[in-house]
């Protein structure tokens, strides 16, 4: 099965976690490649970048989507560590048993999200640069992606491996929690601070000072048009 198809599988089947637009739109960015017209110029270096109008689109699109994922992640992350904690602190047996099984795949449907995304910009990167012949791919991932929580997600992976051996443990009798809660108000902690790179927030977010406005459907997934998303981009870049 291509990746394409995979991401797009995998947004429909997490449903339960989130709706679909959250995810980054795969579908989109290869769309975009496909509209940019051939370089005449041999010079493959950052001006000829920065100077290419394909390039500022299709790199201002991408960023909002790394940006939409990233919020994503944090806030989906936040609710739920907040919802086990609640649920880990009530008495009602039946109801715990419950919510705790729903939320124990709300975590796994989260770390999931978070690989697949990854992979995504991963490979979408990789085909921007077979495309093009700019060697685009190890830079943006180093300097934007990878240091994003979504990319990393340990204290998730924490999490999870403490909400397993909880689980566990839980069916044998035992009920101890504390080191489960404790990573989980690191966790909740950590999703509260929504890091957007200065350059690229929307106005819904605050714009950096001197910044053209982003209309706020570049990040939401909204306005799916990729003529309007392309004139969104325009306005973007325009000021950079």
């Amino acid at each position: 099965m291509k990746f394409g198809k995979k991401i797009l599988n995998a947004g429909d089947a997490s449903s339960a976690l989130c709706d679909s637009s959250l995810w980054l739109d795969y579908k989109l960015m290869k769309k975009l490649l496909k509209t940019f017209k051939p370089e005449d110029s041999e010079t493959k270096d950052e001006h000829a970048i920065k100077s290419n109008p394909d390039e500022r689109r299709f790199f201002t699109i991408l960023k909002h989507e790394l940006q939409k994922v990233e919020e994503g992640f944090l806030r989906l992350q936040g609710f739920h560590a907040s919802r086990l904690l609640h649920v880990l602190q009530t008495t009602a047996k039946e109801a715990k048993e419950e919510d705790l099984l729903d939320l124990h795949l709300k975590f796994l449907l989260l770390q999931n999200y978070a690989v697949l995304n990854y992979v995504g910009f991963t490979k979408i990167l990789k085909k921007h640069d077979k495309v093009t012949g700019f060697s685009t791919k190890d830079q943006f991932l180093l300097k934007l992606v990878d240091d994003q929580q979504f990319s990393r997600h340990e204290g998730l992976q924490d999490v999870i491996e403490l909400f397993n051996r909880f689980m566990v443990s839980l069916n044998k009798g035992s009920s101890d929690s504390r080191e489960l809660c404790a990573a989980l108000e690191i966790l909740k902690s950590g999703s509260r601070r929504v890091r957007t790179p200065k350059r690229y927030r929307t106005d819904s977010l605050g714009g950096a000072p001197g910044e053209e406005p982003v209309p706020k459907r570049l990040v939401s997934g909204q306005g799916k048009n990729l003529d309007t998303l392309c004139q969104a981009a325009e306005i973007a870049t325009s000021r950079v």
